[in-house]
């Protein structure tokens, strides 16, 4: 089942409200969750399409959001509002209505890994993708906040790169290079801290007056806590 959002303002239609078919999508999501409980309770549910509207009813979600929005998915909405829906996000391809380059792919799959999406692997690009998919699941397995915590309502300001902030008992920075060519990467921190912990290789970075740069390679992703 794929949860597009259908709003209808047709008057001939006679609809109570314009979100009469969304609606439906919730009562049938709930329906199919109650019957196959009663066969299996351990069953798992997944639906196409990130549709929030049903969150409570589905164990997670697949969407190509991407594609779908013809590559203007720039705002993580979803993931900042409901970190419990578990959304594996594509990283483009399905549905394109222009062909998608390698160095999109891997432009949009770090785009993902940085605002803390679980990824969906296309089958058609996995063998190409693999190694920066691995590179992801290694920190997304070292550092656990960045899927299922709370993305933070302050902002990175940085230059050279792109970045996300998630709550954690230490903050969690997480950094992208989202380019083909090497970087530095400049960031300023909107929380006080003195270090930088890459959990991965155990690297640390110096921060001073709330401020670090460290080179990034292409198509880079990278994550910190922020040590007080």
């Amino acid at each position: 089942l794929a949860t597009y959002n259908h709003r209808c303002f047709n008057p001939a239609h006679k609809h109570p409200h314009p979100d009469v078919w969304n609606w439906g999508v919730r009562q049938l999501l709930r329906r199919v969750r109650e019957e196959v409980d009663k066969v299996n309770p351990e069953t798992i549910l997944f639906v196409e399409g990130a549709g929030d509207i049903g969150r409570e009813f589905a164990d997670g979600f697949i969407s190509h959001s991407h594609a779908w929005t013809q590559e203007t998915f720039t705002e993580p909405f979803v993931r900042f509002l409901h970190p419990d829906m578990r959304a594996f996000e594509s990283w483009g391809a399905s549905g394109a209505t222009t062909p998608m380059g390698f160095d999109k792919l891997q432009k949009l799959h770090v785009w993902n890994s940085v605002n803390g999406h679980r990824i969906y692997a296309h089958a058609a690009s996995f063998d190409k993708m693999a190694p920066l998919s691995l590179r992801t699941r290694l920190y997304y397995d070292a550092f656990p906040e960045i899927c299922n915590n709370q993305m933070s309502v302050l902002d990175v300001d940085c230059r050279h790169c792109i970045a996300q902030l998630f709550e954690g008992r230490n903050p969690i920075l997480t950094l992208g290079n989202d380019t083909p060519q090497d970087v530095e990467a400049e960031i300023s921190l909107p929380v006080h801290g003195a270090v930088l912990l890459d959990r991965v290789d155990s690297t640390r970075y110096r921060i001073t007056g709330n401020r670090v740069s460290l080179k990034l390679k292409p198509y880079e992703f990278r994550a910190f806590e922020i040590l007080p």
